[in-house]
């Protein structure tokens, strides 16, 4: 298989071409290797699709608009994005093959750097960021049929949420009054946005910004980047005990943490000498201690790793 990935990428005349036929391969294999990125193209973001073990990297929705948050479903079927251009955001939703391309909703976007989805465990629905008045919010869409509900009140900033593995709550920044904190909602409690920090749980407490939870796919841990001791380092906090362990301790600006599909290990991005790099963390390491995270790729995106 590898040699006729190749071979078809060596012999496609017209670009397009070139992408039907590699991502049909791709979506039939189903491998757990392929990862979607958001690298630079140009002016904009273009959402790629790489296979790790082969060095392949297929584009799979050049549409000139900026491209970002990368998504994929809890089966791996089915990949969600956000496409921003002229300050509003849509939310696509596509097959992993690259086909079946549709628009879930369209919304006015906050912060392109703070763009976020994630889709819930069950799969029906995708969490979102979006502008709600002068600041960003949080919103849950059916995937089914693409009916939305603001999760957190306009007037406060809130941004990349993350579902739990029992999918009942997410975790989520949220800027109540001045300082960046992370906290969980239980999301279908919430009948109303989220207004009052006595309406949800509060995980970080801190003169830092703390942001981008990622929680572990047991459900035990909560890992973000926080600025509580004057640089963007990665820590990660225990559900069961509240023990809070920081993980990177270096000069670069480290953040994006996410999990592996399987939980062995920690992804995060670095920004080191003018350079991004996606480092990755064994989870044991979480508890022991004392290991070096290790480069896996260079470049300046996301990596969503496919499950």
């Amino acid at each position: 298989m590898p040699r006729l990935l190749l071979n078809i990428a060596s012999r496609c005349l017209v670009p397009l071409c070139c992408v039907i036929a590699l991502t049909q391969i791709l979506g039939h294999l189903l491998p757990s290797n392929i990862v979607a990125l958001d690298p630079i193209d140009g002016a904009t973001r273009d959402l790629a699709l790489r296979d790790m073990s082969r060095f392949l990297q297929v584009p799979i929705a050049q549409t000139g608009a900026d491209e970002r948050a990368a998504a994929w479903s809890p089966d791996g079927r089915q990949l969600a994005y956000l496409s921003i251009q002229g300050g509003r955001q849509v939310l696509w939703l596509m097959d992993a093959d690259g086909r079946g391309r549709r628009v879930l909703n369209t919304a006015e976007v906050g912060d392109p750097a703070m763009a976020a989805l994630a889709w819930s465990p069950r799969g029906d629905s995708i969490a979102f960021t979006a502008l709600a008045g002068d600041r960003q919010s949080i919103f849950v869409a059916d995937v089914g049929s693409g009916a939305q509900r603001q999760l957190t009140a306009t007037g406060s900033s809130a941004s990349s949420p993350a579902w739990s593995p029992d999918g009942r709550t997410l975790a989520f920044a949220w800027s109540l009054v001045a300082n960046q904190d992370i906290f969980i909602a239980d999301v279908d409690a919430a009948l109303a946005p989220l207004a009052r920090e006595t309406e949800v749980q509060r995980v970080t407490s801190d003169y830092g910004m703390d942001a981008m939870p990622a929680w572990s796919p047991d459900g035990a841990y909560i890992a973000f980047f926080s600025t509580r001791d004057g640089n963007s380092n990665i820590y990660v906090y225990a559900l069961a005990t509240g023990d809070l362990r920081r993980i990177t301790y270096n000069a670069a600006r480290n953040t994006a943490p996410a999990w592996m599909p399987d939980g062995s290990a920690l992804l995060f991005r670095s920004f080191n000498d003018q350079v991004w790099s996606t480092y990755r963390v064994e989870t044991e390491c979480l508890t022991v201690g004392g290991c070096t995270p290790r480069e896996i790729l260079q470049g300046d995106y996301t990596v969503a790793w496919r499950p």
